[in-house]
């Protein structure tokens, strides 16, 4: 089974792209796990919101291309973040939400907590404990530019965690 992890924002979307070796009913170990690819999709702040969705869009379509998830998994919105984040993320989550149907993958959503507490042990995990727990959990090859790759990833074995328990 292939996920695909997003970490959505208009500026800055987060992806990792996560390969299960193990059946559903066997328990998962680190080594059962591969990740296929993982990155962060930069949109230009002087663009208005449209153009940053349309690339997302056009963007996150490629991924899907290359890697043929059979789950998208995205983290959900926060509702503690400041209004105009919030509202950049809502639209951010839209498209991602949008490409995903249109592709007849099914999608997932876990909040922040829920991906610290699958990833790092708890719901209260900064992001360096999550970041190191990844490097545990799964190979990370290249250097990681963006927290977003980080939580996209994340967000991708919260999922396994969910699911496979």
């Amino acid at each position: 089974m292939i996920i695909l992890g997003i970490d959505p924002g208009t500026a800055r979307m987060g992806w990792g792209a996560i390969k299960i070796a193990k059946s559903k009913k066997q328990k998962v170990k680190s080594k059962d796990l591969e990740l296929l690819g993982y990155g962060c999709v930069v949109t230009d702040k002087e663009d208005g919101v449209g153009k940053r969705l349309v690339i997302l869009r056009r963007e996150l379509k490629k991924i899907i291309v290359i890697h043929q998830p059979e789950v998208m998994v995205v983290e959900r919105l926060f509702f503690g973040m400041n209004a105009r984040t919030a509202i950049s993320v809502g639209q951010a989550t839209g498209v991602i939400l949008l490409t995903a149907n249109e592709h007849k993958i099914p999608i997932f959503e876990y909040t922040p907590g829920e991906v610290k507490s699958a990833t790092a042990g708890s719901g209260s995990a900064d992001k360096k404990q999550v970041a190191t727990m990844l490097h545990i959990l799964i190979k990370i090859e290249k250097k990681i530019k963006h927290d977003d790759e980080y939580d996209a990833i994340a967000v991708g074995i919260t999922h396994l965690a969910h699911h496979r328990s």
